[in-house]
């Protein structure tokens, strides 16, 4: 009985089992990934350091000579505006006992487990059946997406685990939980810095409300929309808030979005790293097509797009057929999604939203829209979970359209059966004809192959002599623009005539040979047919799972291994330096003693030879001056070359601190909100139950 129970737990979450094993592994083994890893680390350490050593708000990172060069630290150096970081994660007070790196890793697989919770919660939800939990399973949590985007150091991805709970609200009959819920989930991905998932999510979001009020006809849907912004506001505040401070006039230049080419490649090729050492693996993640990196841009889709391709034929075939569906009553959520999906696939190809984000950034005067995602090829990865979702709702029609499809074949063989033996008569005459036919043209090919070499030399003498007007007529005749044209044109075409020539000769001679094969067969080539076609049938669902999930286990794994590159212990570790300083006349370095800083001060001593001098600090925009006051007043913050300048006005102990409500007003609003609308949801899913 206990052998059963396990079984039918295996056969249930087989893809889950596999995928918590892979997840577990990156846990537990002792090496992170590339690129961004060390700003990842950098960032939780500098968290780590300013809440638990200096027991203070991470709010002004002085000196981020570690991470030059990265536009969201380079933009500003107040810390607590950028919005990449994991600070305002709910799972920032396990810093207080773990290193950064064991808990960046924790927190990837405590939201693989949250991300999983959330495919358990949706298929209850939509009432599935078990072979439609494990596809879904199966193209999310096997997807090579996430565990891409971790390997290369893109942690915020890790939001992405989210969307099943997104999609669990957003299907929800009660008007509150489509809109708060929704919310919650948006709000929860800024807060731990996803501000690239956030703009994918929130397209998905507005696309799915319209779409669905379109369908339903019902426009009061739409309140549900309005509604999950304003709890996205609140729960999120100090992180919207304090970014709009630092990033408000943000913006990046555009990439190009997808070509087909490039996309059609990548989503259909798994991909496969064979490097003798890790250091070499750059050599095989760093390919671009028209524009878009493979590191970031090579998302495969695998089976799934082949089977998204076919979602309007099944659509229409069920339609036809009238057959009945469980949950039929949110058939309009689930159009709604796909159309949602669609529309995220379509704007990340070429430049499609940067013409539409940059028509939206001007209307606003909001340059920031603009900034908040350069990438447009990124939308494809939403656009991959939702098809995800849509095509596991749609799996029992899939197959029951396959097994239609092997009947009627099988019906259809059966019904021309007296036409095969009547053609198979005809052949048997025929026969000795054949034999001849394909002897000829096997003789025939065998003969081109062997003139070739010599034909086409005394064809190429023909063509020289020709374009030297010294050949036949009717050949000069055809080179009347041997002057423009080099004569070595005329001679590839000649090689090309002739390769055509010979290549029909042989599938002519292969089609002559396949139909003398047949011949008085016909009836038993019948016989088998329908003999294989039963046996399709009956493994069409294990054939079809088989062409989902091993490629996706391929890629899968071939970036978990990037994803286990690099040791961990070589990772950068943090170094709180001092501010640069230098004289803003001279460029010399300040002569100032008694400098100590922490995330919200910096003081220094100043001497009466300082009186009246500016100290540059030009590693600080004077953006940032807005965020900055001197307590001690005897000096004042000025705009030096857009660098912030400290102009000395008396000696002594300069301090200079963060202005407290900058920050103390924001994070207060966002801790009431959450204080006050989750006991609220709560109550109201426990009275949709």
């Amino acid at each position: 009985m206990k052998l059963k129970s396990h079984l039918e737990f295996l056969h249930k979450y087989i893809y889950a089992v596999i995928s918590f094993f892979a997840i577990l592994l990156f846990l537990i083994y002792p090496n992170v990934g590339l690129y961004d890893w060390d700003k990842e680390i950098l960032y939780t350490d500098y968290i780590k350091s300013a809440i638990f050593d200096f027991r203070k708000v991470p709010a002004f990172w002085w000196n981020s000579y570690q991470l030059a060069g990265y536009p969201s630290v380079d933009q500003s150096a107040l810390f607590i505006g950028n919005p990449e970081t994991l600070l305002f994660s709910p799972l920032t007070p396990l810093l207080g006992f773990l290193k950064p790196v064991v808990y960046l890793k924790l927190v990837v697989f405590l939201h693989f487990i949250c991300g999983f919770f959330g495919i358990l919660a949706l298929s209850k939800k939509m009432r599935w059946r078990a072979n439609q939990l494990r596809i879904f399973t199966a193209l999310f949590l096997l997807s090579p997406i996430i565990i891409q985007h971790i390997a290369i150091g893109y942690l915020p991805w890790l939001n992405l685990y989210l969307f099943p709970w997104l999609l669990f609200f957003l299907l929800s009959k009660n008007l509150l939980s489509r809109g708060i819920g929704p919310g919650i989930i948006l709000a929860l991905v800024l807060l731990q810095g996803g501000s690239h998932v956030f703009v994918w999510l929130t397209i998905f979001v507005i696309a799915y409300q319209l779409l669905h009020s379109l369908l339903t006809r019902k426009i009061k849907q739409l309140v549900s929309l309005p509604l999950a912004f304003l709890t996205t506001l609140l729960l999120a505040f100090a992180r919207i808030y304090l970014s709009f401070q630092s990033f408000a006039n943000f913006s990046q230049t555009f990439f190009l979005g997808y070509s087909l080419r490039g996309f059609f490649k990548w989503a259909l090729l798994p991909p496969f790293f064979t490097p003798k050492t890790m250091d070499d693996i750059e050599f095989f993640i760093e390919e671009y097509i028209d524009g878009v990196p493979y590191w970031d841009g090579a998302v495969f889709w695998g089976f799934l797009l082949i089977l998204a391709l076919c979602l309007p034929i099944i659509l229409i075939w069920v339609k036809r057929q009238k057959l009945s569906e469980e949950n039929s009553g949110i058939t309009s959520q689930i159009h709604a999604v796909a159309g949602s999906s669609l529309f995220l696939l379509i704007i990340s190809f070429y430049r499609i939203y940067q013409t539409i984000i940059t028509f939206l950034a001007t209307i606003l005067s909001l340059p920031a829209l603009q900034g908040m995602e350069k990438y447009p090829f990124r939308f494809a990865i939403v656009a991959y979970y939702g098809f995800s979702f849509v095509i596991a709702y749609y799996w029992p029609q899939f197959l029951s359209f396959i097994n239609n499809i092997f009947i009627k074949a099988k019906t259809l063989l059966g019904e021309k059966e007296s036409l095969l033996v009547k053609l198979d008569q005809k052949f048997q005459i025929k026969r000795k004809a054949l034999v001849v036919l394909c002897s000829l043209m096997i003789c025939l090919f065998f003969l081109a192959l062997c003139l070739e070499k010599p034909f086409l030399r005394a064809l190429h003498n023909q063509i020289s002599n020709a374009y030297h007007n010294d050949g036949a007529q009717w050949l000069m005749a055809l080179m009347e623009n041997a002057d423009v044209i080099p004569i070595e044109s005329y001679l590839n075409k000649a090689d090309t005539l002739y390769g055509y020539i010979r290549n029909t000769i042989l599938f002519s001679t292969l089609f002559l040979i396949l139909l003398r094969s047949i011949s008085g067969n016909l009836r038993a080539i019948s016989n088998w047919l329908r003999k294989a076609l039963d046996s399709l049938n009956k493994i069409r669902v294990h054939a079809l799972e088989c062409l989902i999930i091993i490629p996706l286990l391929l890629a899968f794994t071939m970036w978990l291994r990037v994803a286990l590159a690099d040791p961990q212990n070589s990772s950068s570790s943090l170094s709180l330096a001092p501010p640069h300083v230098i004289m803003a006349d001279s460029g010399e370095p300040a002569k100032i003693t008694g400098v100590t800083h922490s995330p919200l001060h910096l003081t220094f001593f100043a001497t009466d030879k300082l009186v009246e001098e500016i100290i540059l600090l030009p590693d600080i925009s004077y953006e940032d001056i807005r965020f900055l006051e001197v307590s001690s007043h005897n000096a004042v913050l000025l705009n030096k070359n857009n660098r912030l300048g400290v102009k000395i006005k008396k000696a002594g102990l300069v301090s200079v601190i963060i202005k407290p409500n900058y920050y103390l007003y924001p994070i207060t609003i966002t801790v009431l909100s959450w204080l006050i609308i989750i006991p609220l949801f709560i109550k109201t899913l426990d009275q949709e139950k």
